[in-house]
């Protein structure tokens, strides 16, 4: 049953037919959880709340008499149905008795031909019949033959909504023949509905109508048959005035399942356009003149800065585990919350894309965190009197780190360049749509009336502090970018620091050795590239010095004396190397020998594209933080450390595991990763499955076991996490459509392995030293590595050291034998 009912429902048609197999099983396991629950309501009650336990228990009893009086009450008003003809046949009697014989009928293709032959008489010697083929696609010719089977028909005769329940669905594929439908049943065509025939459940005189059921559903045994007569008033001119009007070289032959991931084509609707047209001018939203334009800097780390203090104390609530308490991702968080709210609001088309709501939104994060920083005011107290060196080194490593690519956006404000181009252009236009925007999803700024069909979530955090302020778009684009380096420099210091603090000694004073660490970790991040820069200069080297050439059996050395020379050449000479200017930033992104691209933090910070993958850098440290959160929290609840909040709730949700800091840290969680999900797609399975992985080791160290309850709580944790990640960002995905969605194994050329060094080898180098250090550190009682340790020690006696490595280790003897036996006797 499991399989079968997990089977349908992935499919995009769930036809409730193929479920019929298992109907049985699902009663009678229907029926088991009936029977277990009254017998749970009969069980003595005792302790607080008696009164709350007695309401449920009475509630639960009336909810199971219900199910049993309404399964017996559906069952006689279906089977009722069965006490009548079909109305199939029904209506074929009535046909024969009020439709003159010689008459045209038509039909449907794909649906059973009116009426039938019943009581002897035969429809095909009564009347003439004509099959109309209205799935046919919309094209020119199919609109002509229908003029011309309405031209013809006297009666239209539909035997079940098949098609009129199925064709409208697709407006943008069937735009006529929907129209069709709509003309038939407004009586607009020139036909007027004389006869309906239907047969639905009914029980004391009451009837359950069914016409919105699964088509399969009554389509068999109890259709809605429908009968239509050509008034004498019916015009062809009028027909064609209706259907004539849809230009059918725009139709879109798309499939239903494309339908539901594209609605309305991508378009906006037509209230949401009007809307959009009608939302303000540019000189309504900014004015270049205005006190935030005279000093857009100083406001804009103003808000920053506010930004960061205000979520504060909602990050300690969500990551109270971390040793910084989650202020180095404090401004992120602000930035999602704030955001997110305004994003959502405009989304569910609850209130407009306003800078009336974008300081709302602020006012109310104002309150929540007010309150939660109540709440938590003891903890917030004891980690600012205790870390207040530490929070000042990070603050000024962010502003530091802003004021460094303050200046080279100042030096280079351009926002395109004439040679690698970018994609400043989409990312400018795509921001701007948003922040002249009334409502998600914005208009798309390359396509009138079009719904922008991209993963803009991103954009619309920045656009939140542009729109409030009204800091011109070219200025606030060039105060972005520094402001998301600094973000990642900060969020990789703070997510350093706390795997490497354990407490104690060794995080007090301004620069201790997690800090020292967290700034490295900062650097290696944002800072640092690949060796790409290094094989340039080695290749630009070597071609300055090709002209020395000479014979030699040596591996590499004619490529060593070339680039001695080019080197040379530089030095003494000061030829330039033989590349261009961009080539410096430009090449070490295009290593690899089949066009891909290996772009770095640094790089697209210094390039100055505010692309989707460089605001999603934000979220992933964020989503890093929170995995962080919940993979330190069992450790240290284990440790006996007192952490806000951690009790577990009473009853079954305590029981699952759920308390209050782990819901803050589950819906934070849950909420970065569905914005990762809409700010950068292919972010969302890797951090999804990262989170999955720091859940799981939470669980197994706060319970030091992997027994049943972990895994428990494994699943009911990571299963919110997942579904509210998904639900956060609905409006998203309501609105978003993809040509393609697949996960498959790359068929194409694979990585070579010099291309892979030359992007990874860096931190490939740093990872090999730290493992060999961890391997041959004192201690350690590997073989291998207690060897390398002796060799080492005994160098300049290395040939004496081989000799009793010979002796007693490699090919130990009966006497190296023996000497452990007296070893351990003389232990004894």
């Amino acid at each position: 049953m499991t399989f079968t009912f997990f089977y349908q429902s992935v499919q995009f048609v769930k036809t409730v037919r193929y479920l019929l197999p298992i109907y049985p099983t699902m009663a009678l396991m229907a029926a088991y959880g009936l029977v277990y629950a009254w017998d749970w309501a009969r069980r003595p009650r005792r302790g607080r709340l008696l009164w709350l336990r007695r309401l449920a228990r009475g509630a639960l009893r009336a909810i199971v008499v219900l199910v049993i009086i309404g399964t017996g009450l559906w069952a006689v008003a279906f089977t009722s149905i069965y006490t009548r003809p079909v109305t199939r046949v029904a209506a074929s009697r009535w046909i024969f008795q009020n439709i003159p014989k010689g008459a045209t009928l038509s039909y449907e293709l794909w649906d059973d031909a009116l009426p039938l032959n019943v009581d002897g008489r035969l429809a095909d010697a009564s009347y003439r019949q004509i099959r109309m083929d209205l799935y046919w696609e919309d094209v020119p010719e199919k609109r002509e033959q229908l003029y011309q089977w309405l031209q013809d028909t006297e009666y239209i005769i539909l035997s079940s909504n098949r098609l009129y329940g199925s064709i409208p669905r697709l407006p943008l594929r069937y735009p006529v023949t929907r129209r069709y439908y709509q003309a038939l049943f407004s009586g607009e065509l020139g036909y007027d509905l004389i006869a309906t025939f239907t047969s639905y459940p009914r029980i004391f005189g009451l009837e359950i109508v069914d016409d919105a059921a699964d088509e399969s559903f009554t389509v068999y045994d109890h259709p809605k048959v429908l009968i239509f007569k050509k008034r004498p008033d019916f015009s062809l001119e009028n027909v064609k005035a209706i259907l004539g009007g849809y230009p059918l070289d725009r139709v879109v032959r798309m499939l239903p399942k494309q339908v539901s991931a594209a609605p309305n084509g991508l378009m906006l609707y037509r209230s949401e356009w009007a809307a959009q047209q009608a939302g303000g001018t540019w000189a309504e939203i900014f004015d270049p003149n205005s006190l935030m334009n005279q000093l857009p800097l100083l406001w804009w780390l103003l808000i920053l800065e506010g930004l960061g203090w205000l979520a504060f104390p909602l990050a300690v609530a969500a990551l109270g585990a971390l040793r910084d308490r989650g202020f180095a991702l404090a401004k992120v968080v602000g930035l999602l919350l704030w955001g997110y709210v305004t994003w959502l609001l405009p989304s569910l088309k609850w209130l407009p894309y306003t800078r009336q709501l974008i300081a709302g939104a602020l006012v109310g994060l104002a309150v929540l965190s007010l309150g939660v920083g109540l709440w938590r005011r003891a903890a917030i107290g004891a980690f600012l009197k205790a870390r207040w060196r530490l929070i000042i080194v990070y603050e000024v490593a962010f502003l530091a780190a802003f004021g460094a690519f303050l200046w080279v956006r100042c030096n280079n404000p351009d926002l395109w360049h004439p040679v690698t181009g970018g994609e400043k252009p989409m990312d400018l236009a795509y921001l701007t749509a948003i922040l002249k925007s009334v409502s998600f999803p914005p208009y798309d700024p390359w396509f009138a009336g079009g719904a922008m069909n991209y993963y803009y979530f991103g954009w619309v955090l920045l656009a939140s502090i542009i729109k409030l302020t009204g800091i011109v778009p070219e200025v606030a684009y060039n105060l972005a970018i520094p402001t998301l380096f600094a973000l990642v420099f900060s969020g990789a210091v703070g997510i350093v620091y706390n795997l490497t603090a354990t407490g104690g000694e060794d995080e007090k004073g301004w620069f201790s050795r997690p800090l020292r660490y967290g700034l490295a970790g900062g650097c290696l991040l944002a800072l640092l590239g690949n060796l790409g820069e290094l094989t340039l200069v080695v290749g630009g080297l070597r071609q300055l010095g090709e002209g020395v050439t000479f014979q030699t059996h040596v591996p590499f050395l004619q490529a060593i004396v070339q680039v001695g020379a080019g080197l040379w050449q530089v030095l003494s000479k000061r030829t330039p190397l033989p590349f261009r200017s961009e080539w410096w930033y430009w090449n070490p992104t295009r290593v690899m020998r089949y066009g891909e691209i290996n772009e770095f933090p640094f790089f697209s910070f210094l390039y100055g594209d505010l692309h989707a993958h460089v605001i999603a850098m934000m979220l992933a440290l964020l989503a890093l933080g929170v995995a962080l959160q919940v993979a330190l929290r069992g450790r240290a609840l284990h440790q006996g450390e007192d952490l806000p909040g951690a009790t577990r709730w009473p009853g079954a949700l305590g029981r699952l595991g759920l308390s209050t800091d782990m819901a803050f840290s589950l819906g934070l969680g849950s909420l970065v990763l569905g914005a990762l999900w809409a700010t950068n797609t292919w972010d969302y399975p890797t951090y999804t499955l990262i989170f999955l992985i720091a859940l799981a080791i939470g669980a197994y160290e706060e319970r030091q076991r992997l027994d049943r309850q972990a895994v428990l709580w494994l699943g009911v944790r990571g299963a919110l996490t997942v579904v509210a990640s998904y639900l956060l960002l609905g409006p998203f995905h309501g609105r978003f459509g993809s040509a393609y969605s697949q996960i498959e194994l790359w068929r194409g050329p694979r990585t070579p392995l010099k291309d892979y060094l030359v992007i990874h080898g860096v931190f490939l180098f740093i990872l090999a030293f730290y493992l060999i250090a961890l391997a041959f550190r004192p201690g350690v009682r590997n073989g291998l590595a207690r060897t390398v340790r002796f060799f080492g020690r005994h160098w300049k006696r290395r040939w004496r050291a081989w000799a009793l490595y010979e002796r007693w280790v490699r090919c130990p003897t009966l006497g190296y034998s023996l000497a452990w036996v007296a070893l351990a006797v003389g232990g004894a």
